[in-house]
């Protein structure tokens, strides 16, 4: 199972901020990151299911 590794306030807090990151090869801006909640199926041995959000500006790190 996946290890929870994040502080859940730094959590709460990128949600409250605006992000910019891509999606489907284009970029996506969004002001409330939670308006932009997503699932990911984690190809793993056993498949999970996760849900995912922008956080912050993700486009400096790819």
């Amino acid at each position: 199972r996946y290890k929870f590794s994040w502080s859940p306030l730094g959590v709460l807090k990128a949600l409250r901020s605006p992000s910019r990151s891509i999606r489907d090869f284009s970029e996506l801006r969004v002001s409330r990151p939670w308006d932009a909640i997503s699932s990911y199926d984690a190809p793993l041995p056993t498949p999970e299911t996760f849900e995912v959000y922008p956080n912050r500006d993700s486009i400096p790190f790819i």
